[in-house]
């Protein structure tokens, strides 16, 4: 049946339905008895059909409107879920998009222009920067896109530890409390009008605010962090002169592909610090490389479980090797020693492997050519737990050079040293010889000149004044003669070369007690030394050199000398209860008593020793081997 149309009998005599009713013929098997009657009985039942009708067209109406409002309800969710998969794809897209840039090589530079470029299109904003903390604790813009030169120059160099600004409090993740209504649950901070939030601040919270953002006119502004593991990087930022450029939408959606902009920086960062590591480690070798060479001086790194040897440059140009041409391993490496040095390096390095000893040698080595070189080595072993040896590392340097050189000086220290010896012994006998003339030929003289003098003072005693003026001259002459002798003791003591050392100490110790007033003491052990010549002169310099340093520098009251004969050696003894000499003083090059003193000992091969305490006294030990003569049955003398 039609809508709104009234319904019809068909053939079978049955009324048709309509939706949800149906009419039934009005006979009620009774036979109508007037038209009257009829009449009445058709108008009640055209009225109930009639209102039967409208309850159908409300009830219709009812469903129809109903329906309507379902399939806008539909048509609603409908759009709104297309507007979802499309933000999805959005998303995906931008996902992808970042992903391919991500796997792509590009350098950092490249990546973040990159990706400023699609956020400054995603966003629909004028201005797009990228800040990124680095290890100064500022924020500079890495890539940027609209901002103006002047605001770039003003705000790309923020420090988080100096400057206040909402970037930065974003960066560090503290965020003022007037910023609570423009902070997302991610910590980004974003407004659509920028004039009207400023406003709406006191005086004191805008000075939490370098302003640039509203002197440019950025009436929209977002600040997103970027994040890697929980670690803020940096951040995204987004500024528009419109209002309402910056959406909850559109922050979130920044939001999302902030964690992959995040790994990316911190892959770069990874690749910039492996790069600056493997370019720092290049240039470490270059100038190790450099020093070696300079140095004459190679690493190596020996393996004992595989017996793999490696060797740095410097070692196969010491070796005179091509390191492309040359299998280096122990066996290699001992075949290049010289035979008579080879048991000697294997006993070393035994030693070092087996008894745990620091290895260090010197050797020779002999090159293809039949060169020798001298070599230093030293090395440390590593062990494992179960103490067994498993590595070796160490250096060789070529000393050829270095030796040779030690070589020169040490002759030529040798040589100066015999001609200072000669000198000495030149010295001594012209002291000798000068001191024998001035006490036998001065002092004849001056003996015969006094003899004179007595002869005439006795000749002519009853003139007075000639008298006494003689008598003057015989005491100046006596005076003259004293000091002849003084100076011939102190030239050469004939009580060295007469009575010999121990008699010339003793005589040594009391002038030198009459001389100072200070006391000395003197022992003998055994008291029949006897030396030869050199010897004896040596040990009576040192001990008149170490006399005169106790009188010029110790400001003692007492000195011990002792001599002593033993175990083949003679010992020189001589203590103070001065001040103490200082190390300092010891070691002083200027110091030329001392120098003398070593110089002296060693021509004979003997040792020196000098030691002090404060305002304990000095000590001075020599020790100098001596041979002794064998009597006819073989016994020393």
């Amino acid at each position: 049946m039609n809508k709104g149309k009234t319904p019809t009998k068909k053939k079978s005599g049955r009324a048709a339905r309509v939706r949800g009713f149906s009419l039934k013929p009005a006979s009620d098997g009774k036979k109508r008895k007037t038209n009257k009657g009829n009449t009445v009985n058709d108008a009640s039942k055209r009225k109930q059909i009639e209102e039967d009708l409208r309850r159908a067209k409300e009830n219709l109406e009812m469903r129809a409107q109903g329906r309507t409002e379902e399939l806008v309800k539909l048509n609603e969710e409908l759009e709104a879920e297309i507007a979802e998969r499309k933000e999805a794809e959005k998303r995906i897209t931008a996902n992808n998009e970042l992903l391919r840039l991500f796997s792509r090589s590009l350098s950092r530079k490249e990546y973040l222009d990159a990706v400023v470029d699609l956020v400054h299109t995603w966003s629909g904003c004028r201005c797009t920067g990228i800040r990124i903390l680095d290890e100064d604790a500022r924020i500079p813009y890495e890539s940027y896109t609209g901002f103006s030169w002047e605001f770039w120059e003003s705000e790309n160099w923020l420090s988080t530890e100096t400057d206040q600004c909402v970037c930065i409090r974003v960066i560090k993740e503290v965020p003022d409390p007037q910023e609570a209504s423009v902070m997302t649950p991610y910590g980004s901070c974003y407004s659509n009008n920028t004039m009207k939030f400023v406003e709406g601040l006191t005086k004191e919270k805008k000075a939490r605010y370098r302003g640039a953002c509203v002197r440019n006119r950025f009436t929209s502004v977002a600040v997103i962090p970027v994040r890697y593991q929980g670690r803020i990087l940096g951040a995204i930022h987004l500024a528009d002169e419109k209002e309402g450029m910056v959406s909850l939408k559109i922050v979130e959606f920044v939001e999302l592909i902030s964690p992959l902009i995040g790994e990316a920086l911190y892959r770069f960062s990874i690749e910039d610090q492996l790069r600056r590591n493997y370019e720092a480690l290049q240039r470490s070798e270059k100038r190790l490389s450099e020093a070696q060479r300079i140095a004459n001086i190679g690493n190596w790194d020996w393996d004992i479980r595989t017996n793999e040897l490696y060797w740095s440059d410097e070692i196969y140009h010491i070796f005179g090797l091509d390191p492309q041409l040359f299998g280096t391993t122990y066996v290699a490496f001992l075949n290049y020693i010289h035979p008579d040095d080879r048991e000697d390096v294997k006993k070393a390095l035994r030693e070092a492997l087996q008894g745990r000893k620091p290895y260090s040698i010197e050797h020779r080595i002999v090159l293809q050519n039949g060169t020798a070189k001298i070599v230093h080595e030293q090395g440390e072993v590593t062990f494992n737990d179960s103490g067994e040896p498993i590595r070796m590392v160490g250096t060789v340097q070529d000393i050829t050079e270095r030796k040779l050189v030690e070589e020169r000086l040490r002759s030529s220290r040798e040589q100066l040293r015999t001609l200072s010896a000669h000198l000495d012994t030149v010295r001594e006998q012209e002291r000798t010889s000068i001191a024998r003339e001035i006490h036998d030929e001065l002092g004849q003289s001056l003996t015969a000149l006094k003899m004179d003098m007595s002869w005439l003072r006795n000749k002519y005693r009853e003139y007075e004044p000639l008298s006494e003026k003689t008598k003057a001259m015989i005491k100046l002459i006596d005076s003259t003669i004293r000091t002849v002798k003084r100076i011939s003791s102190e030239l050469r003591p004939v009580v060295l070369d007469d009575l010999g050392l121990i008699a010339a100490i003793e005589w040594q110790a009391e002038e030198f007690q009459k001389r100072t007033g200070i006391v000395c003491e003197v022992n003998f052990t055994p008291d029949d030394i006897i030396l030869d010549r050199g010897i004896s002169t040596a040990i009576f310099r040192i001990l008149q050199e170490a006399l005169t340093n106790v009188i010029r520098h110790a400001g003692a009251t007492k000195v011990r000398v002792s001599l002593e004969e033993k175990d083949s050696e003679i010992l020189l003894s001589v203590e103070d209860n001065g001040k103490g000499v200082t190390e300092k003083q010891i070691t002083d090059p200027k110091s030329f008593g001392l120098i003398g003193m070593r110089e002296r000992v060693h021509f004979f091969s003997g040792k020196v020793r000098i030691t002090g305490a404060r305002n304990k006294g000095t000590s001075l030990v020599i020790s100098i081997p001596i041979e002794k003569e064998a009597d006819s049955d073989g016994k020393s003398l």
